[in-house]
């Protein structure tokens, strides 16, 4: 595997691009230390989940730690919903970012694994 080759791909890229639309997202003053600060959290998460499977050297690890970035992923949608349920803010771009994120994660994960299996 290419040193840092994970920087290549587009899921690293697209999480890269949620977490910038994340830290720009208008949270009201008294939740800037405690959803936010989750939120940005769970959403970094996705991407240094992916670094790390990358930097493993084994196709097992990787692939579990691209699960683990796919539960981040999760974790950071339902974080969104509760800001949207108790904010009203719109979050739904970033919800359908991170829909596309963990179904590419999925695919990613599919790949490994077969190219494993021969």
């Amino acid at each position: 595997m290419e040193k840092f080759a994970f920087t290549n791909l587009n899921v690293w890229k697209e999480t890269h691009n949620l977490i910038r639309k994340i830290y720009k997202l208008q949270i009201p003053n008294d939740e800037k230390y405690a959803l936010r600060q989750q939120l940005i959290r769970s959403a970094t998460s996705i991407s240094l989940n992916i670094a790390e499977g990358y930097g493993r050297d084994s196709q097992k690890e990787l692939i579990r730690f691209l699960h683990i970035a796919k539960g981040s992923a999760y974790e950071t949608y339902d974080n969104l919903l509760i800001l949207n349920e108790i904010y009203g803010i719109d979050v739904q771009e970033l919800l359908d970012m991170i829909d596309h994120i963990c179904a590419m994660l999925s695919n990613l994960i599919k790949r490994i694994t077969l190219n494993t299996k021969h």
